[in-house]
């Protein structure tokens, strides 16, 4: 298997899209058994979505093939705290000092020890959490958009420029993360032609600005909702840009930092505006298929105290997971959505006491 698919996937890791790495390197286990670098970038993937089943088979791995990276040494500890195995990671980050004094994640790590925290205490504040982690940097190369009448398309110099969209003494902006979005209030242009939401200019106006509120709020749920909204429109090519720009700076949740649930019946009404994003669901497993690569089953959504049944979805894990038919789970999962159809892609999943 080519180098290159390595270099995807650690490009996607510093730009903070977990699950993209998981979807991309998991299928190819097969063919980088002897891979140092496959197992620790798919590791701390599964590290920072909060698999640490997943993130301990993969960096185990890792660490068999090569004890002494720091950046392994490192995941390996930061997984053991989270687990609350706090004297190895004390061990493993002293260690590391004692061979580079300035590396800074350790340094982190035994401050937040020394001043009492607890693993729980930073499992739970998903700062701490990221404090100890080595990879990716927490901030992103800055983004300025700027949306306004002049111009005819879109440049990528440091600005993007929307025709037609704003008012140029009212401006408000965004940022989130070492991310700047310049977003302007004015008219919006619509198209023409067959939509699956036809929006009047201010609708369109009116999804952007909740979009960017939304995004500004770090409640990316909601916020990729109307960005889903924005691109089944006929909002002009211009704003479905700077939609889809946007849509690529949502970041994924975790079980720690999980925000504004959808229900199952919300999303069978309309499957296509929710694709992407992500559900906490309670349920029973059913009809558990075991393949190769993936696991799949049928997940009886809201049956986990076996009252009332909310219906029926297909789901599919594509990491390793301790589960049977008939027992009750918690999961973090994602919506894909095609037509007016749709199931989930797990990512995190726990069995319920």
């Amino acid at each position: 298997m080519p180098v290159p698919l390595i270099k995807q996937a650690t490009r996607l890791l510093r730009k903070r899209k977990f699950s993209q790495v998981v979807a991309l390197l998991e299928p190819k286990i097969l063919h980088f058994r002897g891979s140092f670098q496959y197992y620790l970038v798919l590791g701390m993937a599964c590290l920072y979505t909060g698999d640490f089943g997943g993130a301990n088979s993969y960096l185990s791995r890792a660490k068999q093939l090569n004890a002494n990276d720091t950046d392994c040494q490192l995941a390996v500890a930061a997984l053991n705290l989270l687990r609350s195995n706090v004297d190895e990671s004390l061990k493993t980050w002293l260690d590391v000092l004692d061979r580079d004094k300035r590396n800074k994640t350790a340094i982190r790590a035994l401050n937040l020890l020394r001043r009492g925290c607890q693993p729980a205490d930073i499992y739970e504040d998903p700062k701490r959490r990221e404090a100890i982690l080595p990879l990716p940097p927490r901030k992103l190369p800055i983004l300025a958009i700027a949306l306004c009448l002049a111009g005819a398309s879109l440049i990528a110099a440091g600005a993007v420029f929307l025709p037609g969209l704003i008012e140029a003494e009212k401006t408000t902006r965004l940022q989130r993360e070492g991310i700047e979005l310049s977003l302007d209030k004015g008219s919006a242009r619509t198209a023409s032609g067959e939509y699956r939401y036809q929006l009047s200019a201010k609708e369109v106006e009116d999804a952007l600005r909740r979009a960017k509120d939304y995004f500004n709020a770090f409640r990316d749920n909601l916020a990729l909702k109307e960005i889903n909204r924005l691109l089944g429109s006929n909002a002009s090519q211009e704003v479905k840009n700077v939609a889809a720009l946007l849509r690529d700076y949502v970041q994924e949740p975790d079980f720690s930092n999980f925000r504004d649930n959808f229900t199952l019946a919300e999303i069978v009404q309309d499957p296509p505006l929710y694709d992407g994003c992500f559900v906490l669901w309670k349920g029973k497993i059913a009809n558990l298929s075991v393949g190769e690569e993936r696991l799949g089953f049928t997940f009886l959504v809201g049956y986990h105290d076996e009252r009332q049944l909310e219906g029926t979805v297909a789901v599919s894990l594509g990491f390793a997971a301790d589960i049977r038919n008939g027992d009750n789970y918690e999961i973090l999962a994602r919506i894909d959505a095609e037509n007016d159809r749709f199931s989930l892609l797990g990512k995190s999943i726990h069995e319920l006491e």
